[in-house]
């Protein structure tokens, strides 16, 4: 059965929901494609995925409810999305290790669910302008190793960040609102790289 799928920069509108057929699909590709704005909830059918990459499709901006049920996925891409919210049954994802969404200009906050990841290593929120509020939790994702908050509108990290002793790169440059550190930052004894610039 087929494996990958790649339909970047095409003129697509939608899936057809028979999409959910395609058990062996290990990657499915939709970049910079301008007119897809959401997926059927058959892609949920899709036990083999691991890869699904929506970056550059700027009007896409809605997930699956029940998006949790693809539990294979490993990276989630959706950098420069008009993604609003995340549905809560992210949580469900649990071999999910990257998940990047870069200048998502219409994201706030991430369900707190997102917190059950325990395999995820880089959390990428670069220049996602309006994004204001972490979950409080934070710190159950133990094998986080890569937080990236460059250019967001976050004013603190959650005190739980002490928890999170595999953190390697902390990056909160260019946050205007950003005012204190918590004290449970000295905690992490595996950070190598802290950026506060700008």
């Amino acid at each position: 059965g087929l494996k990958r799928l790649n339909l970047s920069g095409t003129a697509i509108k939608e899936l057809p929901s028979s999409i959910g057929g395609l058990i062996c699909l290990t990657s499915l590709t939709l970049t910079s494609c301008k007119n897809l704005v959401c997926l059927p909830n058959t892609i949920c059918c899709l036990k083999s995925l691991e890869c699904l990459d929506l970056s550059q499709s700027s009007n896409f901006e809605n997930l699956p409810e029940n998006l949790g049920n693809v539990k294979g996925l490993k990276m989630l891409h959706l950098d420069f999305t008009a993604i609003m919210e995340l549905p809560s049954s992210i949580g469900g994802l649990i071999g999910l290790t990257s998940l990047t969404l870069r200048s998502c200009k219409n994201l706030v906050c991430l369900p707190s669910t997102i917190c059950s990841l325990k395999l995820l290593e880089s959390l990428d929120l670069f220049g996602c302008s309006n994004f204001d509020e972490l979950p409080e939790n934070l710190g159950n994702i133990k094998g986080l190793k890569r937080l990236y908050l460059s250019g967001t509108a976050i004013k603190e990290l959650p005190l739980s960040i002490g928890c999170l002793t595999s953190l390697t790169s902390l990056n909160i440059s260019d946050c205007k609102k950003f005012v204190h550190l918590p004290g449970t930052i000295c905690s992490l004894k595996s950070l190598e790289s802290l950026d506060l610039s700008g």
